[in-house]
């Protein structure tokens, strides 16, 4: 896990999870801000502001959370990547048992997240 290339930024879900145009206002303006905060977190991380990021990412989940009950598209990627990085952010913090607790949230909503599951066997080890 020394390695960044773990972290996965989830840009690629960023630029494919754009929603449907099915959405309502307040569904789309739900994911909407949450991609953007997603964005923030990942630049705040790369300045090395381990803090704000770990903010900024728990209120993607906070505001995934809904939109995962009112299953909007493009929300369980999104959360599954922001536990991910709170994950990582929790782990270099000597935090290990919580950031083990949120690879696991991340597996639950999407099992095939890849990234997640060399972050957790990482820890384990």
């Amino acid at each position: 896990m020394a390695n960044k290339k773990n972290l996965g930024t989830g840009l690629d879900l960023l630029l494919s999870a754009n929603g449907s145009s099915k959405l309502n206002k307040h569904e789309d303006a739900g994911i909407n801000l949450a991609r953007q905060l997603f964005e923030q977190a990942i630049n705040e991380d790369e300045k090395g502001q381990l803090f704000e990021a770990y903010y900024l990412f728990r209120r993607v989940i906070d505001i995934l959370e809904s939109c995962l009950a009112l299953n909007i598209p493009g929300s369980a990627p999104l959360y599954s990547q922001a536990c991910n990085n709170l994950a990582i952010i929790l782990h270099e913090g000597g935090e290990p048992a919580t950031a083990i607790r949120y690879l696991e949230m991340a597996l639950k909503i999407c099992p095939d997240n890849s990234i997640a599951q060399e972050n957790l066997a990482a820890i384990i080890e």
